[in-house]
C-alpha cells in the first residue's frame, strides 16, 4: 500500500480515537462529534481507494485525502478561535487536531504519487538526428541514376 494511503487511513483512525476518547471528558463542541466519526470513516475509505489500481479511484481517494483534512483543520482552528465557552482541555484538543490536520495535508502532498512518465520507471525515447552520409558509403541505386 502506498504511503499516501497509510497516512490518510492513520489520520482517519486518529480522528475516531480522539473523538471517542475526549468527547465526553473535554466538553468538545457537539458539532464536532458527528463530523469526526463520519469524516474518520470517510478518510479510511478514501485511503483504501487511494491504494487501488484504477486511476480514477486512486485519484479520487488522493484528492479526498487532501481536501477533507484541510477543511477539518480550518474547522478545528475556527472553533479554537471562537471558543468562548470551552474549557482549556477542549481548546488544547482542538488545537492539536488542527495541527495534526495540517500536518496530514503536508504529508499527503509530499507522498502524492507523481503521474509523469519518468515516475513510472521507463524513459521517453529522444529523437536523434539521422547521421549524414559520408564519402565512403556506397550510393543507393536510386541515387546513382
Amino acid at each position: 500500500m502506498p504511503k499516501l494511503s497509510w497516512a490518510v487511513i492513520a489520520y482517519g483512525l486518529v480522528l475516531i480515537a480522539v473523538d471517542s476518547a475526549f468527547s465526553a471528558q473535554a466538553n468538545l463542541p457537539k458539532v464536532l462529534s458527528m463530523p469526526c466519526w463520519a469524516v474518520g470513516l470517510l478518510l479510511i475509505a478514501a485511503g483504501l481507494a487511494a491504494a487501488q489500481r484504477r486511476h480514477s479511484l486512486r485519484q479520487t481517494g488522493a484528492i479526498v485525502g487532501i481536501i477533507l483534512p484541510l477543511f477539518l483543520g480550518c474547522m478545528f482552528g475556527w472553533h479554537v478561535i471562537t471558543g468562548e465557552r470551552q474549557d482549556r482541555v477542549a481548546i488544547m484538543v482542538l488545537t492539536a487536531l488542527s495541527l495534526v490536520s495540517f500536518a496530514e495535508v503536508v504529508m499527503a502532498l509530499s507522498f502524492r504519487p507523481r503521474e509523469g512518465i519518468a515516475s513510472r520507471g521507463y524513459a521517453v525515447p529522444i529523437a536523434t538526428p539521422k547521421p549524414k552520409p559520408t564519402e565512403t558509403s556506397q550510393p543507393r541505386r536510386s541515387e546513382v541514376g
